[in-house]
């Protein structure tokens, strides 16, 4: 187990299982990506060194300050309603949207998203099946915080970008004997958008809406 992969699962909190998928992707990362220091130390992973191709994202797996940053600010509400069922691995976009592993009222894990709200507003159930997050990562959007472009084939229009990351997109289909979809929206069919759609199929959302309104009556 590499250097990476061992510090997000040393962050990992003990009431969540980190899926095999997930720290295989963060063991690809480690020896085919791009892992770089920062200045507390903490290690962050893309999935390419070259920018100007595939889909950015920064895998880090966050730590309990980072948590607790995230109760206060995201959800308004004290940590320790969220920090076990909650952890954020990876920013989304630049914007400062989030990937999470969440445990819902049934004990199931789902990988969800956070949007920033300062761009990305998209909230709710990623994945189920964390191969399914591979996928979406393998089709090739610049950032995945996006899902108004979820409806669509990424498609880059210029010439500094490529939204292929081949090699990533190999990895994938050839460990898990999977097919990557052209457009993220047969893997996300609802990409819910805050304060726009009501989303009641969404255990998530639900979730956040539960947790905002017991810090409220706290």
């Amino acid at each position: 187990m590499g250097e990476f992969v061992s510090q997000a699962m040393a962050r990992l909190p003990a009431s969540l299982e980190m899926p095999e998928p997930l720290t295989a992707l963060f063991g690809w990362v480690e020896q085919h990506g791009d892992v770089l220091t920062g200045a507390d130390g903490t290690l962050y992973g893309g999935l390419s060194s070259d920018w100007s191709v595939g889909t950015w994202l920064e895998l880090h797996g966050g730590d309990l300050a980072d948590m607790e940053i995230l109760a206060k600010h995201w959800f308004g509400a004290p940590s320790e309603l969220i920090v076990d069922r909650l952890w954020v691995f990876a920013r989304t976009g630049n914007d400062g949207s989030m990937a999470a592993l969440w445990r819902d009222d049934a004990g199931e894990q789902h990988i969800v998203h956070l949007g920033s709200g300062s761009g990305s507003n998209m909230c709710g159930i990623l994945a189920t099946d964390p191969v399914d997050l591979l996928r979406l990562l393998a089709i090739g959007y610049e950032e995945i915080c996006w899902g108004s472009q979820y409806a669509q084939e990424p498609a880059s229009g210029r010439e500094d970008w490529t939204p292929i990351n081949q090699s990533f997109r190999d990895w994938v289909t050839s460990t898990y004997a999977v097919e990557i979809p052209r457009t993220g929206l047969e893997l996300v069919p609802h990409a819910h958008e805050l304060a726009t759609d009501s989303y009641p199929d969404d255990p998530f959302v639900r979730f956040i809406d539960a947790v905002q309104d017991e810090a409220a009556a706290g």
